[in-house]
């Protein structure tokens, strides 16, 4: 006797409802996951056959109504509906396959394909639960139906996917449900090739396809009707054997099927063969399974054998792989991968059981890749920021990065680069202005394998380079003479006569030197003006004075003197920037005796001021002077606003106090006079600038 059991629930389910205590047996419950592949054909535990029949029937469930049962052929080829229009499984619709299934199909005796009389007899009228159709169709709603025979519903065909072939009748390319959605959307069975075989698939309501009834029988069937037992399987026969209703089988079965029949011996099962793993090389799959001995003959021997394929069609035997574990290796790289138990007892050798194979074929162990490497800085690129290096993890078989390798590089030109640093933060130093910069990303993650947890790293991914900012420098460094001036006057009927006008400061021999310069950048450097002299103008110079833009010096002999200005952070100084050297010394200072002339380089643009402060009044004083090489107009304004210099280097102003206030020549006076006394002014910080012969400043 050939025994094949396969589902341990077809033993235990009367058993396990009851325990349940579950009401309403028929609604059951709806499957949104459909399964991802099924079967071929029918397993041989489910199947049975009837004597003095031809046709095979599937043992789907056992339940307490009776047992749920599948034609293992379609009895006939159909339309889901006659006019093929959405209509919902109503055998009440003529124009619907129920009407034909629960009449015709029923009651034609000429029809070959009718179900035995034995089945007719003790078929159960109950209602089916049917899920609703589409947005398109009249019944959006589950619904239920009464009726003898149907068709199985989407939820059904998942529930039961194992027990059943989607190719039991290889004369039939497809197969119909009764759970029907949009108008192009009623569910067929594919029977056809990969990667839609076994699965649902869009058909037309008006598409001729296969009609495969499934119904239920009574619960005292099989204590009325015998079985082939040659062509029925094991799952079948223990169902039979657990009615206990042994008298009864004796009527049915000659002495030698009822031995076969109730015969202790029976074949073990591997239940719920499954295998988990996510199917990379190295990485461990397991293989479980629920050993079953209906004749309590305990497991012994059990062997299992992992099997490969390409198109989950023809498998072939992994060669060494013949325990409940295997790890992939290289050359199993894009197969699919299921484990085949074959259980066993002390006495008996059960059939041979396959797991569905992993959904997806065997992967390489991949490598994490960095993208969209860059530099992250709040503001410009230079020195004292902080650089921060960011990245998009990615990873092929979705593992998670464990850990990141930093390398900061800095090149002149972007084609040698120098290595700077190897965190994940990086702080510009001067040294690096002027350059440029990048980051490089190794990303790393840990992956299993056959030895434990392994760290797999990716390959170094880099980010643009990046320029690097200089320190900002000055511009338009220059240098300015100072001078002291004094002018004597003297009160005669209210008038102020003035007598003369330049005169020595209290020291001669001081030297007072003003540098001027701009810099665009921003607070977060500090400029620096540092003075410096040489005995020649070309020759080397050392510091002065640094930290004020004013130098007085009183020289002990002729120098030259440059201004030079930089600015500086915390990381040190940037590039310095020089003014043009300044002859200065004994043979430059002021004379002894006033004089009566005072020049400086006239700039275009710019207000000259003719006034003189005397206490807290303001007074215009005369004073003539004429630009050498320019007409100017008579002005009696204090104000004077050159808008020209036809000559802007060489152009000079010529100044000469004159006794009379009232005089009718032009005013103009520069800097601040203020009264000392009634009799002495003095006017400071007057800046007189003309360019020299030697290419700097003379006052």
């Amino acid at each position: 006797m050939k025994v094949r059991l396969r589902n341990l629930w077809l033993v235990l389910s009367v058993a396990a409802l009851m325990l349940a205590g579950e009401l309403n047996a028929f609604a059951i419950e709806r499957v949104y996951i459909l399964p991802s592949s099924t079967q071929a054909k029918a397993p041989d535990n489910y199947v049975f056959k009837l004597k003095d029949s031809d046709d095979k029937f599937i043992l789907l469930d056992n339940t307490d109504e009776g047992y749920f049962v599948l034609r293992q052929k379609y009895c006939a080829i159909k339309p889901y509906s006659k006019n093929g229009e959405p209509v919902a499984f109503d055998p009440e619709d003529e124009n619907s396959i129920a009407y034909w299934l629960n009449h015709d199909y029923l009651e034609d005796e000429t029809l070959t394909t009718r179900l035995p009389k034995i089945m007719l007899d003790n078929l159960v009228e109950r209602v089916y639960h049917t899920e609703g159709g589409g947005s398109s169709t009249p019944f959006k709603s589950d619904y239920d139906v009464k009726c003898k025979v149907v068709l199985l519903s989407q939820t059904e065909w998942s529930k039961y996917n194992g027990k059943y072939g989607y190719a039991d009748d290889g004369s039939s390319s497809f197969w119909v449900l009764r759970t029907a959605r949009e108008l192009t959307g009623s569910p067929l069975v594919s029977a056809i090739s990969a990667p839609n075989a076994g699965l649902t698939v869009d058909g037309k309501w008006s598409s001729s396809v296969g009609i495969r009834p499934a119904f239920y029988l009574s619960k005292d069937f099989f204590e009325k009707a015998s079985v082939d037992i040659e062509n029925t399987g094991d799952a079948v026969i223990s169902v039979i054997r657990q009615s206990k209703a042994e008298p009864k089988l004796m009527s049915l079965y000659s002495s030698s099927e009822l031995q076969a029949l109730l015969n202790t011996d029976i074949s073990p099962m591997a239940e719920a063969v499954t295998i988990t793993g996510r199917g990379i090389v190295g990485e461990k799959i397991t293989g479980k399974y629920n050993f079953v001995s209906l004749d309590s003959n305990g497991e012994s021997g059990t062997t299992f054998q992992w099997q490969k394929s390409k198109d989950k069609t023809t498998w072939s035997a992994i060669l060494g792989a013949d325990t409940a574990e295997y790890v992939p290796t290289t050359a199993d790289v894009g197969y699919y991968i299921r484990m085949r138990v074959s259980p066993m007892t002390s006495t008996m050798a059960g059939s041979s059981y396959e797991s569905v194979p992993l959904s997806c074929a065997i992967r390489p162990v991949s490598k994490p890749v960095a993208d969209n490497v860059r530099i992250i800085c709040d503001t410009g690129i230079k020195p004292g920021k902080i650089l921060d290096a960011a990245y998009s993890f990615y990873d092929e078989n979705r593992d998670i990065c464990s850990e990141t390798e930093y390398s900061w590089e800095i090149s002149a030109d972007m084609a040698e680069a120098s290595p700077v640093g190897n965190e994940r933060y990086y702080k510009i130093t001067n040294a690096d202005a002027g350059k440029y910069i990048r980051v490089g990303i190794i990303p790393k993650k840990q992956t299993n394998s056959a030895s434990g947890r392994v760290t797999v790293a990716g390959d170094t991914v880099y980010s643009d380079w990046q320029e690097v900012q200089n320190l900002p420098t000055a511009s338009d460094v220059k240098i300015y003479r100072g001078a002291d001036l004094s002018v004597t006057v003297s009160k005669t009927d209210g008038k102020i006569t003035l007598a003369s006008m330049l005169m020595p400061a209290v020291n001669k021999n001081i030297e007072k030197l003003t540098a001027s310069y701009s810099i665009q950048g921003s607070a977060e450097y500090t400029a620096v003006c540092q003075w410096q002299g040489s005995d020649t103008k070309d020759g080397e110079y050392s510091c002065i004075s640094t930290g004020t833009n004013v130098l007085e010096y009183t020289p002990s002999a002729t120098m030259w003197v440059r201004a030079m200005v930089y600015t500086e952070n915390s990381q040190g100084m940037g590039n310095p920037v020089y003014s043009k050297p300044m002859y200065i010394g004994k043979d430059k200072a002021q004379n002894d005796s006033g004089e009566s002339q005072i020049s400086w380089g006239l700039a275009g643009g710019k207000t000259y001021e003719i006034w003189i402060v005397n206490d807290v009044k303001r007074n215009s004083y005369a004073y003539s002077f004429n630009v050498i090489g320019t007409k100017i107009p008579r002005i009696t304004s204090d104000k004077y606003r050159i808008e020209t210099v036809s000559d802007p280097g060489g152009a000079k102003v010529v100044g000469t106090l004159v006794s009379d206030v009232y005089s009718s020549m032009l005013c103009f006076k520069a800097g601040e006079v203020r009264a000392d006394e009634d009799t002495v002014l003095t006017v400071s910080d007057i800046l007189t600038v003309s360019p020299g012969a030697d290419g700097g400043t003379e006052s």
